[in-house]
């Protein structure tokens, strides 16, 4: 990360006067702020359930850095509520369609209003009836608060603002025949409030769609006008998947809700095919398939993630000093608005930067772009709206008019968005775009949702078969929850959420600064220190600290989100000021935005080692993987040769501990600045020997870590401990090993090395398949396609002249065992002799668990396998196998395979836990 400037002389918001007298923040407020007891009152939204926390999603962060996939999943299971909510909401829609009807069938008008992601929403349903119903089009309309450019770049304050809210619908002069229909997910904006008020005095008749049951007094004086009474479409649907990002679950089911009411308005609710009582089941089948495509969108955000976190990126520097670290979407015509609206919603949600104008070349460039192929600038605005803009939007540019080439290249990502007819092709427009995206080293990916098959031999996230309905809702709500996970994915790994709270949102109106307040009280909670100031003074805090981040962005400096700059602040026990400021900014830049510096940082560096490799993790006080630069690579593991120190001995495992711990930074930090505030968790064989022991811990220490720190264990016994219990562990790799543990007594079945011992394990495996391929070259054996397949494995015109290195040790182990894919691979095939090797190295495993049911009088208990063997195309062979067994069958044991698993991960995770 490049290093921090001083700004300081920059960031004053006070004026000479009150810096001479030296008032303390706390005492006094940034110009246009509310005072704290105003702002309390009008602004308290710890009650709406879009603010709680959602509780299936509450380790979101530390999910989604462990497992990514899961992580995804989190996420989509929330999005269930989407289609149970427009299912509830069905009843409701009905009267509600109807007078909306009947008022256009008599001229009149429907305007659809919002603020922020719900603006957006009201834009694009808009903008479908439009296309889908080109009669009516004159009679809706999409309106979002601040204006035509707010939905590609969030305003400031209009949310907040009554009088713009009124002002948004004068110019349209209202008529009793007209309708307005009012979004906003937790139902608090005093701009939808005063639209309300404004279209009700003029006769209109109001409709307010709402997700919170708790909303503030002055909405519901809405519903309790004596003259014109605003009609309240309440749809509770709780808690965000990210609490309080309401572009997620509230924006979808407005979008699902009022789009099924606009299809019931102009088309009566269809039947058939197309009734919107059946919206709900094809919303859930949307979802069932994104699920399908969970593997691919975990790539796109991967790519997300390396472009960010490349130490050459732009993305946390203060100014853009490279050309690196920047994400473009290239969509056409039917997905502009999708893909514009989620790297738009970006920025307020994750304190990125917005959508920039022309002229703001001074300012940090957005790492979230979107452009329309095909267009010009004024094509571009009328199909993003669906309408002629207004004057506002002039200097944004979302047509490619060579505004790209600045984002192409090394380092940035470009990702193509396509929804397309039945049975077709990608449009070679967009393929064209990718193609010189891609010529000029640009990395990109390709999304396409469609309501049929997708005739294409690009690879990306294909979503076929969605269902289809006459607005495009369900494809809609498809490639959102693509765009959302991709997004919201990244953003995570980049350390922008904490739990399930946005702690990088941008505290731009009233609902946001709560907002602010409540997270800073929540995670300092976590660090069990005692919280010395109110939330007035909180509130002062974060006024503050928002205003001299203002005065940064004004000079193109990129500073870290409010809630973050707080708890720096509160950190070193500072009141905001410039001189804090930075100190904060400071501290947050060299942890990169990682807030365990409140909790002193430590890790975990875990240590899977064996008679074929060595595997580094580096985990997290959470337990959670970390990613980390080993040779200036962004890694979240590294290999090394093996370590088993019987066979390669202490320099052997001195030379691979100084390759694996070698240029490794970690968050920033070189690895040797974190190993004294760290531990070690080290599963390594050859270990269970006392002297071995001795001898590996001693390498350790010269590494610079103390006795207190490292847990070393012989790779099994770190396997058995994790079983928490009576149980047994069979391990099988390189070397084979078979403990059981009943009531604190452990017995040991196998494991007495390569000569004595070692059945059912890599190298007797690869043993096996040079002895049968050697008795052939012999003359003595049956013919076999070993024998070809190991000469070009280990490179040699004969097997013959292996037998000496073989039998005098010269071969290792570790050497012998990576033949052992070739018994798998030829087994597949078929070869006699490969089965039979594959079954006698089952039959030795099932014989190791059977003796050890037999000496530890063992029952009702798992079986945990580790090593390599067991993470093959083969694994349910050797399963089958030890099932077969009458003991196990009889004493009930439970097969658990781990192999997949680092086994010193996974006990650091159970310590972390603990």
């Amino acid at each position: 990360m490049a290093a921090i400037g001083s700004f300081r002389t920059d960031l004053s918001t006070e004026s000479n006067e009150e810096i001479s007298i030296k008032k303390s923040p706390l005492s006094h407020l940034p110009p246009d702020c509310l005072p704290f007891e105003q702002f309390e009152t009008k602004f308290s939204l710890a009650g709406a359930s879009t603010e709680q926390s959602h509780p299936h999603t509450k380790q979101l962060s530390q999910t989604m850095q462990k497992d990514l996939v899961k992580g995804l999943e989190l996420l989509l299971d929330a999005d269930e509520a989407v289609a149970e909510g427009l299912e509830r909401f069905l009843p409701t829609l009905e009267p509600a369609a109807a007078e909306i009807a009947e008022r256009l069938e008599k001229g009149g008008r429907l305007f659809l209003v919002g603020s922020g992601s719900s603006g957006r929403v009201a834009i694009d349903l808009a903008a479908k009836c439009g296309l889908a119903y080109p009669k009516a089009k004159e009679q809706i309309r999409g309106i979002i608060a601040g204006g035509d450019s707010a939905l590609i770049r969030a305003k400031e304050g209009f949310e907040d603002s009554e009088r713009d809210g009124e002002i948004a619908l004068e110019a349209f002069h209202l008529k009793p025949e007209d309708a307005v229909l009012l979004i906003s997910a937790s139902g608090s904006a005093s701009f939808n409030v005063r639209c309300g008020h404004f279209a009700a005095n003029n006769g209109s008749k109001v409709f307010y769609f709402y997700n919170s049951k708790e909303i503030p007094p002055r909405t519901q004086k809405l519903f309790e006008r004596t003259n014109n009474p605003a009609v309240p479409l309440e749809l509770d649907i709780g808690p965000q998947a990210i609490g309080g990002s309401t572009r997620l679950q509230g924006a979808s089911i407005a979008e699902a809700c009022l789009g099924a009411l606009l299809e019931t308005v102009f088309d009566s609710g269809h039947s058939g095919e197309h009734s919107v009582a059946d919206m709900g089941h094809k919303i859930r089948k949307g979802t069932a398939l994104v699920r399908k495509h969970l593997d691919e969108i975990a790539q796109l955000i991967r790519k997300e993630t390396v472009i960010f976190s490349n130490p050459n990126s732009n993305f946390r520097r203060l100014r853009d000093e490279t050309a690196q670290g920047y994400v473009t979407f290239a969509g056409l015509e039917n997905t502009i608005r999708e893909i514009l609206i989620d790297a738009t919603e970006t920025s307020p949600t994750f304190s990125t930067n917005p959508i920039r104008r022309e002229g703001e070349s001074h300012l940090k460039k957005e790492e979230f772009s979107a452009y329309l192929i095909g267009q010009n600038e004024s094509q571009a605005w009328k199909t993003l709206l669906g309408r002629e803009p207004d004057l506002d939007t002039e200097s944004f540019r979302i047509a490619k008019c060579g505004k790209c080439d600045d984002r192409q290249g090394k380092g940035n990502l470009c990702i193509g968005v396509a929804k397309i007819s039945e049975n077709s092709e990608i449009p070679a427009p967009l393929i064209a775009a990718l193609n010189e995206a891609a010529s000029k080293e640009t990395e990109t990916g390709l999304i396409a949702v469609s309501r049929g098959l997708i005739a294409s031999t690009e690879k990306g996230v294909f979503v076929e078969n969605v269902p289809s309905d006459p607005l495009g809702i369900v494809e809609t709500l498809v490639l959102k929850q693509i765009l959302n996970l991709i997004s919201n994915g990244s953003m995570v790994l980049m350390n922008k959420v904490h739990g399930n709270r946005m702690i990088d949102v941008r505290a731009s109106n009233g609902k946001l600064i709560d907002r602010c307040i409540r997270l800073v009280k929540e995670i300092w909670s976590e660090t069990e220190r005692p919280m010395k100031w109110s939330d007035r003074d909180l509130y002062h805090f974060i006024t503050h600290a928002n205003a001299y981040k203002k005065s940064a962005a004004e000079i193109g400096l990129y500073t870290p989100s409010v809630v973050k700059i707080v708890l720096a602040l509160l950190h070193l026990e500072k009141e905001p000021g410039p001189e804090s400021f930075q100190k904060a900014v400071d501290l947050l830049a060299s942890e990169q935005e990682r807030l365990d510096f409140l909790i002193p940082n430590t890790y975990t560096f875990c240590i899977d080692g064996g008679g074929t490799k060595t595997e580094l993790q580096i985990l997290d006080r959470q337990g959670r993987t970390i990613p980390f630069f080993k040779n200036g690579v962004a890694v979240d593991k590294i290999h090394a040769g093996p370590s088993n120190i019987s066979v390669i001995k202490k320099d052997g495992v001195k030379s691979v501990l100084k390759d694996l711990f070698q240029n490794i930074q970690v968050n920033g930090e070189n690895v040797e600045a974190v190993l004294h505030r760290s531990r070690i968790v080290a599963g390594m064989a050859g270990v269970s020997q006392p002297e071995n022991k001795s001898a590996v811990a001693s390498l350790f220490h010269e590494l610079g870590i103390e006795k207190d720190q490292l847990i070393l264990q012989n790779d099994g016994e770190l396997a058995l401990r994790l079983l928490q219990g009576n149980g047994i562990v069979l391990i099988s790799g390189t070397g084979s090993v078979c403990f059981a543990e009943k009531n604190g007594v452990r017995h040991r079945v196998g494991g007495l090395g390569r000569i004595l011992g070692d059945e059912g394990s890599g190298y007797q495996m690869g043993l096996k398949a040079l002895q049968a391929a050697l008795k052939e070259e012999h003359g003595y054996g049956p013919s076999t396609q070993l024998t070809v397949a190991l000469r070009n494995h280990f490179g040699v015109k004969e097997l013959k002249t292996l037998s000496v290195r073989i039998n005098s040790g010269e071969m290792s182990p570790s050497e012998i065992a990576s033949a052992a894919p070739l018994v798998f691979e030829k087994a597949a095939q078929k070869d006699a002799a490969a089965l039979a090797i594959l079954n006698r190295i089952a039959e030795d495993l099932r014989e190791m668990v059977s003796t050890a049911l037999k000496i530890s009088s063992l029952s009702n208990c798992e079986l945990h396998l580790w090593g390599g063997l067991f993470n093959s195309d083969f694994t349910d062979t050797l399963i089958k196998k030890i099932k077969e067994d009458s003991f196990v069958e009889w004493r009930n044991v439970k097969i658990v395979n781990r192999s997949s698993e680092n086994v010193a991960v996974a006990f650091a995770r159970g310590m972390s836990k603990n």
